[in-house]
């Protein structure tokens, strides 16, 4: 039983892949923001994470989002952010999930402070 159990483990840590998002500003050509590093402080008025899956086989996987349609699905033109933050991780849930060969959960975090 116990070699079982190591012999899945060795599996899912040689099976498992690496992911990554890209954030494109398509969509918000207007986009007079100032991005902010991640020391700087303010004071985001909107925030929320968006759940992010990639599957992989022997490359590097990555999903490619824009900024224009994650700001419409909020309905936050362009031109009113002032700063935006974006992070990715993984919580808790997304790294369980990250367990399964071949399959990476990742979470994008938005953070910003439009004009009023």
């Amino acid at each position: 039983m116990i070699r079982l159990l190591c012999l899945v483990l060795l599996l899912s840590l040689v099976s498992s892949c690496a992911g990554s998002i890209k954030v494109s500003t398509r969509g918000c050509q207007s986009l007079k923001t100032e991005f902010a590093h991640e020391n700087m402080r303010f004071v985001p008025n909107v925030v929320w994470q968006e759940k992010y899956w990639s599957y992989g086989g022997e490359e590097d996987s990555s999903e490619t989002t824009n900024l224009g349609e994650l700001l419409a699905h909020k309905q936050i033109e362009c031109k009113k952010v002032k700063f935006l933050r974006l992070t990715t991780g993984q919580t808790f849930w997304d790294q369980i999930f990250s367990i399964v060969p071949f399959i990476q959960r990742m979470t994008l975090n938005i953070e910003l402070m439009t004009e009023s």
